[in-house]
């Protein structure tokens, strides 16, 4: 899962990221060692917490997968397109990085 600050990412649409907080990396490095390349990607509640818990994400997230990613001293600079709306159900891990189970949101 990658928590975002002050961002939100929609079904169908592609933001560029710039990934840099160890945990957020190592979220993408697992999810560009999967096949399909997904990661789900979730608005934080408030852009100041540096470590997201349950209760600083949003509950409605974004399943994404990363098109494009670019390595810096930084950190990363990835490309994503938003597939569906997700529903968040329960975090799973919080360390070396946050893995969360979700559910598909149906369309209304």
């Amino acid at each position: 899962m990658l928590p975002l600050k002050n961002t939100v990412l929609f079904p169908y649409l592609y933001l560029p990221l710039s990934v840099g907080r160890p945990a957020s990396v190592a979220a993408i490095e697992a999810a560009m060692g999967s096949e399909d390349k997904t990661i789900l990607v979730v608005a934080q509640r408030d852009p100041q917490v540096e470590q997201p818990g349950w209760d600083d994400l949003y509950k409605v997230g974004t399943r994404a997968v990363i098109r494009k990613l670019a390595r810096s001293d930084q950190g990363m600079e990835i490309l994503v397109q938003g597939l569906e709306r997700v529903r968040l159900v329960e975090l799973e891990q919080t360390e070396p990085y946050v893995k969360a189970r979700g559910g598909c949101v149906a369309a209304s």
